[in-house]
């Protein structure tokens, strides 16, 4: 609840002063008051496992952002990290403009693409594995998005 005093002069020659009290009562609007990072990959939407290499042929995904929150989503960056010392191939992100700022109910995209470097079956092992896609946004759950990628190449 609300209440405030509104004075108001009069310039007339009686120089006459009125006085208006004001009440009003606000409603909180928001269900999350936060920004909330929705990750769409197509199936798991913390890994992609089914990346496939042939003959040097790269495979792509396609990587959806959404913002299921009711607060702006701000993505400050999608990079990934490629495990060169026990990866078959290598991750790459591509069609990302470096930011995002997504308003409630909005989507942005960018692809993921593999590229095996021969003959190869990668698993992926969270704990240990450093073959992963980072989105890191102000969301305050999950301000750092890790999704996990393997790949198998021939």
């Amino acid at each position: 609840t609300y209440n405030a005093t509104l004075t108001l002069k009069s310039s007339d020659s009686d120089e006459k002063t009125f006085t208006i009290t004001l009440t009003g009562s606000g409603e909180d609007t928001c269900d999350f008051c936060a920004p909330r990072i929705d990750v769409s990959t197509g199936a798991d939407p913390y890994s992609i496992t089914d990346f496939f290499s042939f003959l040097g042929s790269e495979d792509s995904r396609t990587i959806t952002i959404s913002n299921d929150g009711d607060e702006l989503l701000m993505v400050s960056d999608v990079f990934v990290n490629n495990d060169f010392l026990a990866t078959c191939g290598n991750f790459r992100v591509s069609s990302w403009g470096g930011s995002a700022n997504l308003s409630p109910g909005s989507s942005t995209s960018f692809e993921i693409s593999y590229k095996s470097s021969g003959e190869c079956l990668e698993l992926s092992q969270k704990s240990i594995d450093c073959n992963v896609i980072h989105i890191e946004s102000n969301d305050p759950a999950e301000a750092d998005y890790i999704i996990e990628l393997s790949g198998a190449g021939l």
